[in-house]
């Protein structure tokens, strides 16, 4: 059976911790290694983007992805997404608004009607 080319996980992961049973990835050694490689392999993953975008909600895990991106691309090469519905308290809208306002990356804000759909 042929190995499928390398997706952006496989480059993500190093080699020494993962191991491939059909379709799944099992992470084994991550603890082994430092903040500072795993930061500095996605970054290398963002910098092969041609432009990103961002699922941002403004907690802190979108907010650190979106910084590293916004930093590791050229100007207008990111965008903050941010699904905006009735359950979505106002502050946590201004928050993200403010946090990509600070990063400099444009933020669209969707409007979504999950409350809406009867299903």
């Amino acid at each position: 059976m042929a190995r499928k080319s390398a997706s952006a996980l496989d480059r993500l992961l190093p080699a020494s911790s993962r191991r491939h049973e059909g379709d799944r990835l099992a992470a084994t050694s991550l603890s082994r290694e430092t903040t500072s490689d795993k930061t500095a392999r996605l970054e290398a993953l963002l910098r092969e983007q041609r432009r990103v975008a961002v699922a941002f909600s403004g907690g802190v895990d979108s907010t650190l992805l979106l910084k590293l991106a916004q930093d590791q691309l050229p100007p207008g090469d990111v965008l903050a997404l941010t699904a905006v519905s009735p359950s979505m308290p106002a502050e946590d809208r201004e928050t993200a608004a403010t946090l990509a306002a600070m990063i400099g990356v444009r933020h669209v804000m969707i409007e979504t009607d999950e409350v809406e759909d009867e299903r």
